[in-house]
């Protein structure tokens, strides 16, 4: 299973706009992906801190439960279309 995961905080812009990035992009690439959006004070504190999380937003991007990629910050819809390709092929 493919999924996204975006971890967020409250009142971020970042986060907002990171968002609307990653749904677009989910849309447009026509693929089977699961978007999971979790307010940092809701996420699993194990899993934050096994892969050091600190920085909001910070997309996850998992197949088979398995974290492939992570980056933290926003970008252009175009490299998450991208790194949809490489890692859920």
């Amino acid at each position: 299973m493919n999924k996204i995961l975006l971890i967020t905080t409250k009142g971020c812009a970042a986060c907002t706009i990171m968002e609307r990035i990653v749904k677009e992009a989910i849309d447009e690439s026509h693929r089977s992906i699961a978007l999971e959006i979790k307010d940092v004070k809701d996420a699993n504190a194990s899993f934050l801190h096994k892969h050091k999380t600190n920085d909001f937003p910070t997309t996850y991007f998992i197949k088979d439960n398995d974290v492939k990629f992570q980056y933290v910050g926003t970008n252009a819809k175009i490299v998450i279309l991208r790194w949809i390709d490489v890692y859920f092929k």
